[in-house]
């Protein structure tokens, strides 16, 4: 008897080894990552506009992103839309995008300033809630132009595997800095 159930446990403890695993893992070819988020208030209605900065992995891992002639594909692709509430706006990127959003490698938040004195704490506990955002992230606030018009102006900078916008973009905060001090 005592011989039965030490089996019936030794049976269980395999099995239950065998059942785990990658059960939530997500293959590279479903999702899209998103690097960059703008975040603007539409001027002609009170909607959010989102832009969302998506890598395009092969061409990054491959670093055929130009120079001397090469392919013109571009590192990343910016998807916008609008929605009444941010959660809506970003539904409806998302279906204009062929694959799963992914936001885990979301390095960037770029919030245009007529919505930032409207309050941000909307885009903040959207971040806050989702199991994929990082509370990590920058966060800038444009002024001037629109968020969406930033995140275009990081697109072609991506540079392969080492640098990211986020980085680029510190380094031309930084040198920007220096020159309104000088």
């Amino acid at each position: 008897m005592k011989a039965k159930w030490m089996i019936v446990i030794g049976l269980l403890a395999v099995v239950g080894l065998l059942l785990t695993g990658c059960w939530d893992s997500r293959e590279l070819r479903t999702i899209s990552i998103v690097t960059a988020m703008g975040v603007d208030k539409a001027p002609e209605k009170n909607e959010y506009r989102v832009s969302l900065q998506i890598v395009n992995p092969g061409t990054v891992a491959t670093g055929s992103m130009g120079g001397g002639g090469g392919s013109n594909v571009t590192p990343a692709t910016i998807y916008s839309s609008t929605g009444n509430t941010l959660m809506e706006a970003i539904r409806h990127a998302s279906q204009k995008v062929p694959r799963e959003l992914f936001f885990s490698h979301t390095q960037l938040l770029i919030i245009g300033e007529p919505l930032a004195k409207q309050g941000i704490n909307e885009i903040f506990e959207m971040f806050y809630r989702s199991h994929e955002a990082r509370l990590t992230t920058r966060v800038l606030v444009t002024r001037g132009v629109t968020a969406e018009t930033v995140v275009q102006t990081l697109a072609p900078r991506i540079q392969g595997r080492k640098t990211t916008c986020a980085t680029r973009l510190d380094a031309e905060i930084n040198f920007s800095v220096r020159l309104n001090l000088w």
